[in-house]
């Protein structure tokens, strides 16, 4: 039973672990564009 649920457990670490490395990229430009917006008003003020 235990051994079983360990299993199940790597899968769903193996597939989380594969879904944030494809969202890796996403989530930078995510970062990089709240960053931009931060920055904006800035930038049109000065």
């Amino acid at each position: 039973m235990l051994q079983n649920n360990n299993k199940k457990f790597k899968a769903v670490s193996v597939y989380i672990s594969s879904c944030f490395k494809q969202m890796k990229p996403l989530l930078s430009n995510a970062l990089f564009l709240l960053q931009v917006i931060k920055w904006f008003p800035q930038c049109r003020d000065s």
